[in-house]
């Protein structure tokens, strides 16, 4: 870079980003910035006062989807070589998002081979090397941040997603921090939250009511991004609860949990004519979830299948429950889905192995058996999957009081993390989560086909039985097209 370019960057920080920021697309920033990127969230990054920055708190609560965290990268880079020794800090919600901040940033550096000489990546530090200045990513979940030494005059905070931050010691740390030196800004770009005891929505407010004129408020209602489309929305509407959809889409602060479904939506997939089934149909591919629960909670397990529609339905649910005195016994369990097994033509068991590790070790070599570990990321699929197959009428369940109430009785709960589903203070939902678990597994995977039924059933009767064993027809690996789905089927 010569210095007719430095000089003009200088002057202009905006060119700077427009022209030295390159995307993941390839695309130079300055290709693809949008009216309301320009107006209301570089502009008054950008603005000035008597040489000095306009606003030092910036608060920037955008829509998820509309590139906060690339935002909040290309303004690290932008400061550390525009700036001189400025000390940079981004701060992320954990470690996961503290990862993504640094890949972030060291993209940028990659994709530009103009820049990339000009900067030092190390593992925990990105140094520029002319002037000194430094960007290190932190976590909110991290060790707390007080006692960070080496502030030079300049110092830049960014704040990425601030509303699912664990707890206001890493907030606390670093904006004390600007007390001592005389040239400070932090930045927070973040959606809307559902906790208004929590520090990211003190600070939202502190620059919504505030009239200290060095304070900013960016919080614009609903989508901006021209890339976020109509269709994408009427998707993410169906996945997701209200107060889920108006927090991350909508912009807006809701409660922290709510009901998932209601009667209405349920009543849709209740068919008064369907009965518990005692076997299955032949070359239909069941599913079974088994949710353990030996004292207190009750032990439940559901046996599924999806019809060629999409459509998955509930062939057969049954529950224990458990007392201190007498906790349900794991043999039970265990006789009931070698039980399953021969009257479901050998179905896939989705189980929790922390749960029924034992069980798996024992029953590995006679059932078919995946796992379903029971993770943040897991449950919010898990969750989505059901309340997606409800609102769309994709899910057929017989007439069953007790799981009604437990699905009535369902919680969307927003954490941190994301969102999931629970059931109230005082209830149950262990047919619903053994339910949920088989349904996604079913939802995830192949429907077998009219024609896949028509092709086996005429293979099968054109084989007498010993020539079907030998042909491999004890599997339906044997047809052509038909998926293997790892079990054996009734002949």
């Amino acid at each position: 870079m010569n210095r007719a370019q430095l000089a003009r960057y200088l002057k202009d920080r905006q060119a700077f980003r427009e022209n030295e920021i390159v995307l993941p697309s390839g695309q130079r920033l300055g290709e693809v910035i949008e009216p309301w990127q320009r107006e209301h969230v570089f502009g008054p990054l950008d603005a000035t006062k008597d040489r000095q920055p306009l606003y030092r708190l910036l608060y920037l609560e955008l829509p998820r989807g509309h590139a906060k965290t690339a935002t909040m990268a290309a303004e690290a880079l932008t400061a550390a070589f525009l700036d001189g020794d400025v000390r940079i800090f981004m701060c992320a919600a954990d470690q996961d998002q503290a990862r993504l901040c640094h890949e972030a940033l060291v993209g940028y550096l990659k994709r530009n081979p103009e820049i990339r000489p000009s900067f030092h990546v190390a593992r925990n530090e990105i140094r520029a090397k002319a002037t000194g200045a430094t960007i290190r990513v932190l976590s909110s979940d991290a060790p707390t941040a007080y006692g960070l030494g080496g502030l030079s005059s300049k110092l830049l905070i960014l704040c990425d997603e601030l509303w699912a931050w664990a707890g206001r010691e890493l907030w606390d740390a670093m904006f004390t921090a600007t007390a001592k030196v005389q040239d400070w800004r932090v930045i927070v770009g973040s959606n809307a939250g559902f906790d208004t005891t929590s520090v990211a929505w003190e600070i939202r407010e502190l620059c919504r009511t505030a009239a200290d004129e060095r304070f900013y408020l960016y919080s614009p209602d609903g989508v901006q991004a021209s890339w976020i489309t109509a269709k994408d929305l009427a998707t993410q509407q169906r996945t997701l609860p209200p107060e889920v959809y108006q927090r991350l889409w909508e912009n807006r602060w809701v409660e922290g949990s709510g009901s998932l479904i209601t009667r209405e939506q349920l009543d849709a997939c209740v068919d008064s004519g369907w009965r518990p089934q005692r076997a299955g149909s032949d070359y239909v591919r069941y599913v079974v979830g088994v949710d353990l629960g030996l004292v207190r909670d009750r032990t439940a397990r559901a046996v599924v299948h999806k019809e060629a529609s999409g459509r998955v339905v509930l062939d057969d649910l049954r529950t224990w429950q458990g007392s201190r005195r007498e906790p349900v016994q794991i043999s039970d369990v265990e006789t009931d889905l070698v039980d399953v097994d021969r009257r479901f033509n050998h179905p896939r068991f989705v189980l929790d192995p922390w749960q029924l590790q034992s069980s798996q070790q024992r029953l590995r070599g006679q059932l078919s058996i995946g796992e379903f570990r029971m993770t943040a990321e897991s449950v919010r699929r898990l969750s989505e999957n059901l309340l997606r197959l409800i609102r769309d009428r994709q899910l057929r369940i017989y007439p069953d009081s007790d799981l009604e109430r437990e699905l009535l009785g369902l919680q969307m709960v927003q954490t941190g993390y994301g969102w999931r589903m629970d059931h109230r203070s005082g209830g149950f939902s262990d047919r619903a989560v053994a339910l949920a678990m088989a349904a996604l597994d079913a939802a995830e995977s192949p429907a077998t086909s009219a024609d896949d039924v028509k092709r086996f059933a005429q293979l099968n009767r054109e084989l007498a039985p010993p020539a079907r064993q030998r042909a491999g027809f004890a599997s339906l690996t044997g047809v052509p097209g038909m998926p293997d789905y790892g079990g054996v089927r009734r002949l």
